[in-house]
């Protein structure tokens, strides 16, 4: 068989966004459907947004004392009202919504019945490929979305028997056209001026206004090579005829240039700057352009491979790849509804397919390389759906939502070695820093805050809507707790000093001053939302607000030992410092609840909704380390136990919430738990195309089944996880490895992984065991290695090691937890052999 070739394919076209594949460079996405003889591609722009200028200037009018006011009756326990006055004086305005530029159409003139058929997306080169042919004829289509060229370039072929196709450009926006040259053309739009959020109940959700218009964006198209002829017809599309090969290059170019800067409103200017883009490539050769993406692209993907099999042969005889991604997928939902449960059952060989899940994690790979790079200056970071939306009006916006969806894009980017997609979030979290300075000061206080969402705009205020998710201050918090794990994996110091050190000062300023004591004599936050959930009060109204929900004092507390351990490495010590010392002192600690469960608030209310779809109260456990196997693991029980409940009343399979529960579970090594919630996934709660999906909650209008990138991603993260554990802390390292490896996944190997400390790990496997592992380190310090099975860690034989000590050091323990303590030195490499298979 030979190597695995990590890729989605199929035997047919996409019908719909949910069968087509994506391809993007971090800014600029496609959706190629794939279809002969009419082939659409859905084209995005990450600074597409509806609004304008005005959406920099939204504030939070908060009447003088209303904030005392509503703390008051949270310390009297009128939850419900101090929940009905907030929804009355403090909440603001809708964010405005990621949308749409529009499509690339190509219709073939001279077509043939497609008898044969394949189309795919190549993980390891982005590359998507399609197929038809019939009868010793052949067309082919290659599209590649490169960030060398900032542009979408596609690829005609057929072998040898010359076909004529017209392509043009199409929008859902008030457009004007204008063709710019021989084999150019320029498509003009305007995107909204406001749009309203999907769940809202309006007239006209979709504004247009001429006067204020919303962001200009120019795209531009030309075909660079063909043996054939072009001319530009009529209605502005392109006629191609009588060709064999011919390469066109998509270029976009929108009218936004930053965090409060004017809009660009000439669309000259925009034609220039995708000139000038089309002057740097269109000298180019397909060939040539596709080897310079693949290189750039190979750099970042080709870090990690991960290769799982649970036979005894690798290159097994049944083999699941042979099959297209669609009928694997349908194998798996076709055995879950016939057993009724929608369980994986482990006897069921036919079901299982160790296969997928690699191409899971690398999918979540491949998508955040694509949608989230530092291409141009003002790259965006992933929001809900990435970079890929085709409606004008997206499900709840397609925006950023800071309570998890955000944060979970990026937990896979320091273990899978992908710290430079990091940058356009970083680059967001700077902006709301000046933008949530605004959002502080509503609430009296200095720092930056950031509530539940946020926009290409940066609001930071309130939304409107409803308290229980609209008001949550702790949104700039979480958020800028990324600048210090990006520090961790890294070890950038510069990067901590000059980019981390400044956001999370400013998180902790506001902190201090929106921390009030409470009749206890502790801090709190107050007024306090658990995001999106609600509790019952004694009269069995539902609530939201209240003090210190759970996962509040952990960001809080995450924020406050962070800044410690920054201070410490930078050297700094002042009263600022002093001040979140001494305010770690007065939190409120986790508490357990009437059922065990590890509280949500800091009252034992009655959940209104025992199965919610959030872990807010968890997120000490996972993503954070307050709770773990090291540190408060008394708690681990009552995490398990929140867990199970959850779990036990889930009404709906929602994408983000299995990615996040197989984090959970690999953090608590209940492998076989983490894995069936992998195979809920990819039964459940993922299209045809692998992309997550989320379906509607049932609590309002407009809402329909939608794609939500977070889960794709925060899988991959949770792979990742069962693989490899690491943490950081007072200078010493503790990296697990295969702590929560799946029964099923017997064999397999996955290498370049990252762990905190700088650490780059290589794991091999051999029937559930550990073989071997190569840690190398970044820098000098103490690492604590554990793995279940015994095992012997030493420096590694290579030629710059070849005159050094390779003593062997025993690794400790019994029980199925063996550690060994070793002073790591930088640029070394050592190995760790399993005994069970020593050799």
């Amino acid at each position: 068989m030979g190597k695995s070739i990590p890729r989605l394919w199929y035997r047919q076209p996409a019908e719909s966004f949910s069968q087509a594949l994506p391809v993007g460079n971090g800014s600029f996405g496609a959706m190629v459907y794939g279809g002969y003889p009419r082939e659409k591609m859905t084209l995005n722009m990450d600074t597409l947004w509806s609004g304008t200028e005005e959406c920099w200037r939204k504030d939070q009018h908060i009447p003088p004392g209303e904030l005392e006011r509503v703390r008051g009756l949270v310390w009297e326990g009128k939850y419900f009202e101090a929940g009905q006055r907030m929804k009355e004086t403090m909440l603001g305005t809708w964010n405005e919504s990621y949308t749409t530029a529009g499509s690339l159409e190509i219709e073939y003139l001279n077509s043939f019945p497609a008898l044969e058929y394949e189309r795919e997306l190549r993980l390891d080169t982005a590359l998507s490929t399609v197929k038809a042919g019939s009868e010793g004829r052949e067309v082919s289509s290659r599209a590649i979305c490169s960030a060398p060229a900032d542009a979408l370039a596609v690829h005609l072929s057929s072998n040898g028997i010359p076909v004529s196709a017209r392509i043009s450009l199409n929008t859902p926006h008030p457009f004007c056209r204008r063709a710019a040259g021989s084999t150019i053309v320029c498509l003009h739009g305007t995107a909204p001026g406001h749009v309203e959020p999907n769940y809202v109940e309006s007239r006209t959700p979709v504004k247009y206004d001429m006067e204020h218009p919303g962001i200009r964006f120019s795209l531009m198209m030309g075909i660079t090579r063909t043996d054939g002829s072009v001319r530009i017809e009529e209605d502005e599309s392109l006629l191609a005829e009588n060709f064999t090969d011919l390469t066109l290059l998509v270029l976009g170019e929108t009218g936004y240039r930053g965090y409060k800067k004017p809009l660009e409103e000439n669309y000259e200017n925009l034609d220039m700057e995708n000139m000038r883009k089309w002057r740097k490539s269109s000298e180019k050769s397909w060939e040539q352009l596709e080897k310079e993406h693949i290189r750039d692209y190979a750099e970042l993907y080709g870090r990690v491979e991960l290769v799982i099999w649970d036979g005894e042969n690798e290159n097994r005889d049944e083999d699941y790849e042979e099959l297209p991604t669609d009928m694997r997928l349908n194998r798996i939902r076709s055995l879950m509804a016939a057993d009724g449960s929608g369980q994986r059952k482990d006897g069921e060989g036919a079901l299982y397919d160790s296969g997928l899940y690699s191409l899971l994690f690398q999918y979540g790979r491949y998508l955040m390389i694509s949608s989230s790079r530092p291409v141009h200056r003002e790259s965006q970071p992933a929001n809900l759906q990435g970079i890929w939306c085709e409606d004008v009006r997206p499900v709840w916006s397609s925006n950023w939502t800071t309570n998890i969806n955000t944060e979970m894009n990026y937990w896979l980017c320091g273990p899978c070695s992908l710290p430079e997609c990091e940058e356009p979030l970083f680059h967001m979290q700077d902006e709301l820093r000046l933008s949530g300075r605004t959002a502080a000061e509503a609430l009296g206080c200095r720092g930056f805050a950031v509530h539940h969402n946020t926009d290409l705009w940066r609001q930071a205020v309130p939304a409107s809507g409803e308290v229980k998710w609209a008001f949550w201050p702790m949104g700039g918090i979480w958020l800028a707790q990324s600048f210090y794990q990006h520090y961790l994996y890294t070890r950038d110091e510069r990067f901590l000093r000059e980019r981390a050190y400044p956001v999370c000062r400013e998180c902790v300023e506001f902190i201090i001053d929106y921390l009030v004591q409470g009749p206890d004599g502790r801090w709190h936050t107050c007024p306090s939302t658990s995001p999106e959930n609600t509790f019952l009060d004694e009269r069995g109204r539902e609530c939201c607000v209240s003090a210190s929900s759970t996962m509040d004092i952990a960001l809080v507390r995450e924020a406050l030992e962070n800044m410690k351990e920054i201070c410490t490495v930078l050297g700094i010590e002042d009263d600022l410092q002093r001040q979140a010392e001494d305010l770690l002192k007065g939190l409120p600690g986790y508490q357990t609840g009437r059922y065990g469960q590890l509280r949500e608030w800091l009252e034992d209310f009655e959940e209104a909704d025992p199965g919610h779809r959030h872990f807010a109260h968890l997120a000490g456990f996972h993503p954070m380390q307050q709770i773990s196997r090291h540190r408060q693991k008394e708690l681990l029980p009552a995490v398990r136990r929140t867990i199970e409940r959850r779990t036990e009343y889930a009404r709906i399979h929602i994408g983000w919430n299995a990615a996040w529960l197989v984090n959970f579970y690999a953090r608590l090594g209940d492998a076989e738990a983490a894995e069936n919630c992998l195979s809920q996934m990819l039964g459940h709660s993922v299209y045809d195309n692998l992309l997550d999906l989320h379906p509607p909650l049932g609590e309002g209008p407009g809402e329909r089944e939608i794609f939500q990138i977070d889960g794709n991603l925060g899988a991959a993260a949770g792979i990742a996880e069962l693989l490899m554990q690491s943490s950081f802390e007072q200078g010493t390292a503790r990296l697990d490895l295969l702590y929560a490896l799946p029964y099923r996944w017997k064999n397999g190997r996955v290498r370049g992984l990252t762990a905190r400390g700088g650490f780059g790990v290589s794991i091999e496997w051999q029937d559930g065991h550990l073989t071997k592992a190569y840690i190398e380190a970044a820098e000098d310090g103490k690492l604590l290695l554990t793995a279940r099975d015994p095992f012997t860690v030493q420096l590694a034989k290579t030629a710059d090691n070849r005159n050094e000590s390779r003593h062997k050091i025993q690794a400790d323990g019994s029980g199925g937890e063996y550690t060994a303590e070793i002073y790591a030195r930088a640029g070394k490499k050592y190995v760790a052999c399993g005994l069970l298979f020593a050799k």
